[in-house]
């Protein structure tokens, strides 16, 4: 009887830290504001700042037409800003899109990974080989009704995420 006890209150105790963890660990939804005021090209400065020896030429015209041939639609789109590499020494790029309606904005996200996809089906592997892992692990955020698509190592690519992110919070 008494082991049994010893039991019980054992198992009563690893239940009761089990549940406190799970009460404590769980993620607390905090909406984040997002601006709605800037020019993509504005964002796209704030991230060509990041480092002093980038230097990005605006491709916006070439996006176009990628965009067309991968059959994607820029009606939802109000404005964007398309960056990619002057030397063409490697595949970094990036692409800041802010939708005419913010419901849109997932929407555009959509766009941008198809846009990725696309990018990732033309790659000619004998091209910079050692640049296709920037496209095979290129990725699309959003904040409010911005949309980026980053072609960057993790570390870079993570670095345009935050500063785009810090950018446009309220």
């Amino acid at each position: 009887m008494k082991n049994t006890l010893k039991r019980a209150a054992a198992l009563l105790l690893a239940l009761a830290a089990v549940l406190s963890l799970a009460a404590c660990g769980g993620k607390q939804e905090s909406k984040v504001e997002y601006r709605d005021d800037l020019t993509t090209e504005q964002i796209a400065e704030t991230i060509i700042a990041l480092r002093d020896d980038w230097e990005f030429v605006d491709i916006a015209p070439l996006y176009e037409n990628y965009a067309k041939m991968a059959g994607i639609s820029l009606e939802d789109v109000g404005e964007y800003t398309v960056r990619f590499n002057a030397a063409g020494t490697t595949a970094d790029e990036f692409g800041i899109l802010k939708a005419k309606d913010p419901d849109k904005a997932a929407a555009i996200a959509e766009l941008g990974e198809t846009y990725l996809k696309f990018r990732l089906e033309i790659w000619m592997d004998e091209y910079m080989p050692e640049e296709k892992p920037k496209l095979e692990n290129a990725k699309v955020k959003v904040c409010g009704q911005y949309v980026i698509y980053a072609i960057f190592d993790d570390e870079t690519r993570q670095q345009v995420f935050d500063a785009f992110e810090n950018a446009l919070k309220k």
